[in-house]
Order: C-alpha cells, then structure tokens, then sequence
C-alpha cells in the first residue's frame, strides 16, 4: 500500500467516500487531514471507496481508523494484525460495532475521552436563552461594556490580519502551548494560506479595533458545520465565547450543529468547551490488537 501527501485535488473522493460511510467525525474529514497532516505526520491510502490515513506521530503501526467499504476495513485490519501491532485512533461507534463483531477478541478497546468531539445547537448559541447560557451571556455582556467590538467576514483582503492574531497567539500563548500534545499552530498557518482554495469560512474580531481573535470553519455533514481554528492573541474574559457566536451567525441556516473539536485532554480546553453547554458528543475509541 503506497501512501502518500493529502493534497487538495483529494478532497472530492474523500468527502464523498466518508459521507457515505456515514462517518460523522471531524478527525475523518477531509479538511482536518489535510490542515493536521504536517502536525500528526499524517499520509494517506486512497481507493475508490475506501482510504485509511497514517498516523506517523503515533508510531508504526498506527493509523486512523479506515473508512468506507466494510469489507475492505475488515480485510485491512485482518492483514495488518497478521504483520504488525496495530493500532487505530478515532473509532466511532459503528466503526466499534463492525470491528468487535468480526474480531471478537483480538482488540482491547479504550475510550478515548481526549478526542470525543463536541456538538453544539448553533441558533441556541445565538439566542442564548436559559440558565444554560447564563454564564456566557454575563461574560460577552461584560466584555462588550468594557471595549468597542467589531467583526468582520474572512476575505482575501483581510487574511493577513487573520495571521497576525495567530502569531500573537503563538507567541503570548507559551503556558497554553506546553499543554498540548501537539503543536497547532501550523494548521492555523495552513488554514489561513489554504483558505480560499479550500473554501473555507471564518471571522476576524476587534477589540477596541486591535484584531484579537479569528476562527475558521468548514462542512462536516449536510447539517453540521465544525470549527478548525479559534485563536485569540490576549485572554479577555469573553472573548471566546464572543468569537465562537460570530462565527456561528455566519454559518449558514442549512446547518443546524457545529462540530466544536475535541479538548485534547487539556483541561482548560475541557472546561471552556464544557461551559459552551454540547448537546452530545462524538464519541470516539482506540484500540491495540492482542497479538
């Protein structure tokens, strides 16, 4: 199998082989692969129908989990455990199914609560009605009485202002940084010089007219849109929450849900997407064969 770079031109198959699959996650898509592909040390194995993605930071023997045609994700893990220890990353729930069905007991699972991903209503994070959003109504009221606020749409034109946010978040962000088990900046880098091509959607913030806090987003299914990138050069209380409305008043109508990403594990993350009140969760598993 000769796996190679995740290059734009793969985008079409890609979304195509992994919306039919049924695969709803963030991690499969097409965009996440190719934005995290220098970071994750990710190479891809295309078909027709099916494509499994290498995980290089992880090791030999790691992959995501594959997608597409069942039998040939069958056929794949029944050679690989014949030839290595392999290991697979972000498993959802039929992938798990699927799996524990035709091998039984040659994986142990482990739920991997670091990578579940978070779905949030989008109108009800507009509206922000309720004790749920009482929090983040009195932290977006605090921040607009104390600075001027403005937001504008991502276009060609304003990109290099987008990248300036991101390298002040790379450099202010030192404490946050360490924390990650992998260094993002480069998927914000490669979202912002990819953006168009991509076709990608996003917003920039102001704060007393200094550009603060910019987020990129993409589609993930028919009604689901998720957020790639959402970075802020100071931490203002509120500032998040505020990006994130922004950008979900731009999204389309057509798309009921946005996908938050995962947390990675790192509890600030935790707690800041917990406030943000999911509705549900993508739960994800890995495993490593017996053998």
């Amino acid at each position: 199998m000769e796996y190679k770079k995740i290059e734009i031109s793969h985008r079409q198959q890609i979304e195509q082989i992994r919306k039919k699959a049924g695969n709803i996650l963030l991690s499969h898509s097409f965009y996440t692969l190719f934005l995290w592909q220098e970071t994750m040390k990710l190479s891809i194995y295309l078909e027709e129908d099916f494509f499994v993605v290498k995980y290089g930071l992880m090791g030999e023997g790691s992959y995501f989990c594959p997608c597409g045609n069942k039998e040939k994700i069958l056929s794949f893990i029944q050679t690989h455990c014949e030839n290595e220890e392999l290991r697979l990353f972000y498993i959802d729930e039929t992938s798990k199914e699927l799996i524990e069905e035709r091998f039984q007991d040659l994986f142990k699972f482990e739920y991997d609560r670091g990578s579940c991903e978070y779905i949030y209503e989008r109108q009800e994070h507009i509206l922000k009605q309720g004790k749920n959003y009482q929090r983040i109504r009195r932290e977006i009221n605090h921040l607009a009485s104390n600075y001027t606020l403005r937001t504008e749409i991502l276009t060609k034109k304003n990109l290099s202002v987008s990248r300036i946010v991101v390298e002040g978040w790379n450099k202010n962000h030192i404490e946050e940084k360490s924390n990650m088990t992998m260094e993002d900046i480069s998927v914000a880098e490669s979202a912002i010089k990819n953006f168009s091509e991509l076709g990608l959607l996003g917003v920039l913030v102001y704060v007393d007219e200094k550009p603060m806090a910019t987020a990129i987003g993409c589609e993930i299914t028919n009604d689901t849109y998720g957020i790639q990138v959402a970075k802020m050069c100071e931490k203002k209380e509120g500032l998040m929450f505020y990006l994130l409305e922004q950008m979900f008043k731009v999204i389309s109508n057509q798309y009921t849900y946005v996908n938050g990403d995962d947390d990675m594990n790192i509890e600030g993350i935790r707690i800041h997407k917990q406030k943000m009140k999911p509705v549900r969760m993508n739960e994800v598993w890995k495993v490593e064969s017996r053998l």
